[in-house]
């Protein structure tokens, strides 16, 4: 018997949180035998009975994580943010978990929005791996995704400091983006390698290891230029030629150092010195110097050949090179008393102012010689004839 009650003790103790009504005849069946009964609660099934767990306090509005499986069974995080104090959830980005044959955790980026098919992102995948990061939606307002790269940049030929690093699809150089206290650095391991900017699908600048390379440019958008003034700045406006547009002001010389080389400042274009001196071309073969206001000045004339006339017998002849400006004239023979030189070419603006000398080292053939200009002729006079051949000189300058 009391083996019986003993079993029917555990029965009740093993197989209840605690005893019920139903429980009273046994309980009065070992009242009954005069033995004591002890009332516990049996802890396993304290342990296998079932919890309702609540939550304790609201989840913030910031970014959580709500973990599921989806139709294949793998592990899904859903990264988003709670708006009350359960949601809702609004799915922004995904990652999917699960092992490979050699229980490795696997861990795959899907698009937005979504589980979807994501190529596995990791560091040796070579086969058009997309990385999502932040909200991809044009013109997005929402705070950007930020990557940040610690360390310290040093200027190495294995491309080991940058901390953005972009393999050349052949061989084993790199290129790459660093920084250090001093500033930003895009980097690249060999000298063949060559830095490229597109805009719109075309080639706009190329960075070489000794050369800045650009398109050519035109008047109205010149290669190099400024924001505040677009259209001021170089292009290259035809084969071997660079054109500068706007004020060119150097604080340094300006020099050709290439033999052969000019300085072309256009037709109406002048040479000046600050608010001094200015120089200009009016015309070909035409030089003016001036003050810079323009006021005043004198003209140089070398656009043409004179020509000599009624300077004695035989074939008296400018020499070869002479210009109105300066020149020389071979007089004829017969003791020659006058000389007539035609300027040829542009006329001179006004008169000119002339001198004349005879060109000799022989005491008897020296003598004073008059001058008398207009703006195409000019008119030489010995103080005595000539001596027959004598080579009689001239320079002739005009105020502008």
């Amino acid at each position: 018997m009391r083996r019986v009650l003993l079993a029917l003790l555990l029965f009740v103790n093993f197989t209840r949180p605690a005893l019920a009504a139903e429980d009273t005849d046994v309980i009065a069946l070992a009242l009954s035998l005069g033995r004591p009964i002890v009332l516990v609660e049996n802890p396993i099934t304290k342990l296998l009975e079932p919890k309702i767990w609540e939550q304790q306090t609201a989840l913030t509005a910031a970014p959580n994580l709500r973990v599921r499986t989806d139709q294949n069974g793998y592990l899904l995080t859903s990264v988003g943010a709670y708006s009350g104090v359960d949601g809702p959830l609004t799915p922004f980005g995904n990652i999917r978990l699960r092992t490979d044959s050699n229980g490795y955790l696997i861990v795959t980026t899907s698009a937005a929005g979504g589980a979807g098919t994501a190529t596995a992102f990791t560091a040796t995948n070579t086969t058009g791996a997309v990385f999502t990061a932040g909200n991809t939606t044009p013109l997005s307002t929402a705070t950007p995704t930020l990557i940040t790269l610690g360390g310290t940049f040093a200027n190495t030929s294995t491309c080991a400091k940058t901390k953005l690093q972009l393999f050349m699809d052949t061989g084993t150089g790199c290129m790459g983006i660093g920084a250090d206290g001093a500033g930003l650095y895009y980097t690249s391991a060999g000298a063949a390698y060559i830095h490229r900017f597109f805009v719109n699908d075309v080639l706009s600048t190329q960075i070489t290891a000794g050369q800045i390379l650009g398109v050519d440019g035109t008047s109205g958008a010149p290669f190099y230029s400024f924001t505040s003034e677009p259209t001021l700045g170089f292009w290259r406006s035809a084969a071997a030629t660079t054109t500068h547009q706007g004020a060119f002001i150097t604080t340094g010389n300006i020099s050709a150092s290439t033999s052969g080389s000019t300085i072309n400042v256009g037709s109406t274009g002048a040479f000046f010195w600050g608010a001094r001196a200015l120089m200009r071309s009016p015309a070909n073969g035409i030089v003016t110097v001036s003050n810079f206001a323009e006021t005043i000045g004198s003209e140089v004339k070398v656009d043409a050949l004179p020509v000599a006339s009624a300077c004695g017998a035989g074939s008296p002849a400018v020499t070869a090179g002479s210009t109105p400006f300066a020149g020389s004239v071979t007089v004829g023979t017969g003791g020659p008393t006058t000389c007539t030189i035609t300027f040829g070419g542009t006329a001179f603006p006004s008169a000119p102012f002339c001198t004349a000398n005879v060109a000799t080292s022989t005491a008897a053939s020296t003598r004073a010689i008059g001058t008398l200009a207009t703006t195409t002729v000019l008119t030489l006079v010995p103080a005595t004839a000539w001596a027959d051949s004598t080579v009689t000189t001239w320079v002739c300058v005009s105020s502008k």
